[in-house]
């Protein structure tokens, strides 16, 4: 259970924050979070943004299982890293697939 906590609380947090923030103004904009969830900016976009956040949250995961206090979830900790960095890298090409098979639907292929 502390696993799936810490795993679900950092993709959250880098979904939050990371997405929010604003490289050009250096500020959270959360409208950032609306480009994002709301597809403005296309299914590429968001699916680039959740990638980061993924494999982002997986190297924190990574860092957090070797930290004092959680030995007993060390394991559970590093396969849920493990996971999560390797859906972070291989991502791009399962949404190339999803990506493809959207479009063939929508031009009735």
């Amino acid at each position: 259970m502390l696993v799936t906590a810490i795993s679900v609380a950092s993709f959250a947090s880098y979904v939050a924050f990371y997405t929010a923030y604003s490289k050009s103004s250096k500020t959270l904009e959360f409208a950032l979070l609306l480009d994002v969830f709301a597809f403005r900016k296309g299914i590429d976009h968001t699916l680039v943004e959740l990638n980061k956040a993924l494999s982002l949250a997986g190297l924190t995961v990574l860092l957090l299982a070797f930290c004092p206090g959680l030995e007993e979830s060390r394991w559970g900790l590093l396969w849920s890293a493990m996971v999560q960095v390797t859906l972070g890298v291989d991502t791009p090409n399962v949404f190339f697939v999803v990506r493809l098979h959207l479009d063939s639907a929508h031009f009735g292929l």
